[in-house]
């Protein structure tokens, strides 16, 4: 299951001439919104995260990232490495819903090389159903999961 939770990690170098510190006491505390949802950047255990605070949201919200700013002085600069992976009770969505595309698919391929006439159609419809819905599974990834970790990439730099 490890490699399939890969699909969904993002990770991200950005180069500041802030301090450590000054970048840690600009960021800890600080609130900010990505699609009206409320994020906040707080101190665990001396590593920074963007945690969002899914209480305050008043639509459901599918699928969100929770993201480590790792802050390490190098030389003249600070590099910050930023890194997002799904909370662990929204991963099991998506997942699944992988495992039932890649089970269409794998279907379809199967029934296609067995080489019966009477499997062909039935094949490349499942095939087409399995791609279709790969399609809309990375479109809606791509404007809401992905959506928040790349805007939330955007603040950091904007900030440091």
């Amino acid at each position: 299951g490890e490699i399939l939770f890969m699909i969904f990690r993002r990770s991200y170098t950005i180069k500041s001439s802030l301090s450590q510190n000054e970048i840690r006491q600009k960021l800890i505390g600080q609130h900010f919104k990505v699609h009206e949802l409320d994020f906040e950047v707080m101190d665990k255990q001396g590593i920074m995260k963007i945690i969002p605070h899914t209480e305050l949201a008043e639509e459901k919200v599918y699928t969100l990232p929770i993201t480590h700013l790792i802050v390490k002085e190098n030389g003249g600069q600070t590099k910050i490495k930023i890194k997002s992976k799904p909370r662990r009770i929204d991963i099991g969505g998506p997942t699944i819903a992988l495992f039932f595309i890649f089970f269409i698919m794998a279907a379809g391929v199967t029934m296609y090389m067995s080489g019966e006439p009477d499997y062909t159609n039935a094949s490349y419809a499942m095939l087409g159903i399995g791609l279709v819905m790969l399609l809309l599974f990375a479109f809606r990834m791509g404007n809401g999961y992905f959506d928040y970790i790349k805007k939330i990439k955007a603040w950091v730099k904007e900030q440091v």
